[in-house]
């Protein structure tokens, strides 16, 4: 009995001891984890700094350039004025993009191509124009369209929260360019109903869904529209739901 009681005990401590060794192993490795991701932080520290140093440095540059940059920022409140003229005979500057901006707002983030050489001789325009009131946001480099009235290239509605099949239901098929079809597809995991517009102009439309709104981008006039789509579902692909 005496023998059965003390090989009890025995197993009882060899089990503590092991129990305690595997939490003292988990702490080293723990511990040694630490170190492992100390060092690499410390061994990033330099680009770090350096990332740090070049965007400040092209900040300061880019605030120099905004500084002597003496064309007038077109902007809401001297919107309505300036719209007072015709631009009919006005050349907008359409040089290629040469920079990505963030835009943040109504729920969402995503990228809006910029160039700040983008306007004209006496205005220069943002990297983009948002519409609280009216739920939008109109980007991209601006252009002359019909009754010699301008506008940004792309825009971006926000509509009512709706499914697939609600968006779908919602066009006739009297607006939808004639031999085409809505695609319902995903992109980044979201699902969107792709299609082109009939209109003054035709154009490629793609419809997010979201968790509150919808998000309709489109191009405001097309003449490419099998570019001007996959131009859209970049933007798309940038887009990200933001949470605060």
């Amino acid at each position: 009995m005496a023998k059965k009681i003390i090989i009890t005990l025995i197993i009882l401590i060899l089990a503590s001891a092991v129990t305690v060794l595997s939490f003292w192993v988990y702490d080293l490795q723990q511990q040694n984890q630490k170190l492992v991701q100390k060092d690499q932080e410390i061994k990033k520290f330099p680009e770090i700094q350096q990332e740090k140093q070049e965007q400040a440095k092209k900040e300061m540059e880019e605030k120099k350039q905004e500084e002597t940059d003496e064309r007038i920022l077109v902007s809401a409140e001297n919107l309505d004025e300036i719209n007072k003229q015709t631009w009919c005979d006005v050349t907008f500057n359409k040089e290629p993009a040469d920079e990505d901006i963030v835009y943040e707002g109504f729920g969402i983030s995503f990228k809006v191509p910029y160039n700040k050489k983008w306007g004209t001789e006496k205005y220069r325009i943002s990297a983009f124009d948002e519409d609280k009131e009216n739920k939008s946001v109109k980007f991209g480099p601006a252009s002359v369209f019909e009754g010699c009235g301008w506008g940004r290239s792309y825009q971006m509605h926000i509509k009512e929260q709706r499914g697939l099949a609600e968006i779908e239901k919602s066009w006739s098929e009297a607006e939808i360019v004639e031999g085409e079809r809505m695609e319902k597809t995903t992109i980044n995991g979201m699902q969107v109903v792709k299609f082109y517009e009939k209109g003054i102009c035709e154009h490629p439309n793609i419809e997010v869904v979201g968790e509150t709104f919808n998000y309709a981008f489109y191009v405001t006039c097309s003449s490419d529209m099998e570019t001007d789509m996959k131009v859209l579902e970049n933007y798309v692909k940038s887009m990200k739901f933001v949470t605060k």
